[in-house]
């Protein structure tokens, strides 16, 4: 995930997620994609949800977690889901 932040750092960019497993305010995120570090994955995450063209230099790495859920909304709904953030 990332957390945008105001250029002073004092107030940060969320994003209403409509779907399950966690349909609430979020941070933009997505999955990293096999051999991407994470601010090459943070880039294109903002490409997509944003639109926003920004260099994999201007993210920097706070943490790194992995979450998994047993359901998600896409089909096949058992299948679940895990993302890496």
């Amino acid at each position: 995930d990332v957390l945008i932040t105001s250029p002073d750092g004092s107030r940060v960019f969320l994003g209403k997620r409509k779907v399950h497993p966690q349909p609430d305010w979020w941070y933009m995120g997505g999955r990293a994609k096999p051999g991407e570090s994470p601010q090459q994955a943070a880039a294109r995450v903002m490409r997509r949800e944003l639109c926003l063209q920004l260099p994999a230099t201007r993210f920097e790495v706070i943490g790194s977690y992995s979450m998994t859920w047993a359901m998600r909304e896409q089909a096949p709904a058992e299948h679940g889901t895990a993302d890496i953030s």
